[in-house]
């Protein structure tokens, strides 16, 4: 434990750190809360060979801010830290943002930081209002959008879900039993090749595939209901959702796309139907996404229902 102004550190090291920081973190992302199991577990599988570090920040002794501090191996760009912050909007004011945000910035600068990078939801208020003026730049925005499952009628989409000649429909499940030994690879590609055209602040890196495998293997694999459109061996177009496991009634939308070569064929909208119509049998309530707001897949996510309640803000600062 060590001490700064009027806050105590806290090092993140044990399942006990990680249960009260996802306290902490599902306060300011409630649409998307996580165990301290969890959090252990993504912990674990980030790469060895990369920097990171994660605080509890207590305040009078009490649990008062989680900080998550990582080097972002995703992203194609040298000394880049990517940092986050969670803490309960309501109890916070812009001196200690203001404070906790010194911390951030005294950790990431001794991971090596160069450039950092964070993403804010607009609904923190404080939030965006000091980073504006601690001089970060404001570039990609993402729509957070919510969908009411059980509201969601499927019968008034009944004609919209025919998929055209020559594809036919498989679930997760039935990939992989109708290919034992490629199933991993196929997802793999679909979510590598999706991904690629998915805009991101910084450009796309692929996961290898040895890493892929270790997270599809992982204990929450069975929370992802996939859909897919095939087109003879391989994947047309997909749509994933993913249910919380601190929440089983929420869910997310993990990943949607279609293969280039079959775009425009309304492939993306008749699977994301058929995925919601998965979602309510498996009782999720709720799903949430995000989507780039010049993104395709928004406008589809407003004609099948989905609300706009918040946006996603990354904001960037270069420090050296």
């Amino acid at each position: 434990m060590s001490q700064n102004s009027k806050f105590d550190i806290q090092v993140i090291s044990t399942l006990e750190h990680f249960e009260r920081a996802s306290l902490l973190r599902n306060l300011s992302f409630t649409h998307g809360p996580i165990s301290g199991q969890e959090m252990l577990h993504h912990t674990e599988l980030f790469p060895k060979d990369k920097k990171m570090r994660k605080l509890i920040v207590q305040k009078d002794g009490v649990d008062f801010a989680y900080l998550s501090i990582l080097e972002a191996y995703w992203a194609d760009e040298a000394d880049l830290i990517s940092w986050n912050l969670s803490f309960d909007p309501a109890q916070i004011t812009r001196q200690e943002y203001f404070a906790l945000y010194e911390i951030c910035l005294a950790n990431s600068l001794e991971l090596g930081a160069k450039k950092l990078n964070h993403w804010a939801e607009s609904t923190q208020v404080i939030a965006v209002q000091c980073l504006r003026e601690l001089g970060y730049v404001e570039g990609q925005k993402n729509p957070c959008t919510r969908l009411d499952v059980e509201a969601f009628d499927l019968q008034k989409w009944k004609d919209s879900v025919q998929l055209p000649a020559g594809f036919y429909l498989m679930t997760g499940d039935e990939v992989k039993e109708a290919h034992p030994d490629t199933w991993k690879h196929m997802f793999w590609r679909f979510e590598m090749d999706s991904l690629a055209d998915v805009p991101l602040p910084s450009p796309f890196i692929e996961t290898t595939f040895e890493k892929f495998e270790e997270e599809i293997s992982g204990p929450y694999a069975h929370l992802m209901h996939r859909v897919f459109a095939m087109d003879g061996n391989k994947i047309a177009s997909g749509s994933q959702i993913e249910r919380y496991a601190a929440n089983p009634s929420l869910g997310h939308i993990a990943i949607s796309g279609t293969m280039r070569e079959h775009r425009r064929k309304g492939l993306a909208r008749i699977l994301k139907i058929l995925s919601i119509e998965s979602a309510k049998e498996a009782g999720i309530k709720f799903i949430y996404t995000d989507n780039e707001q010049s993104n395709p897949l928004l406008k589809v996510n407003f004609e099948l229902g989905y609300e706009h309640i918040s946006d996603f803000m990354n904001f960037t600062k270069e420090v050296i």
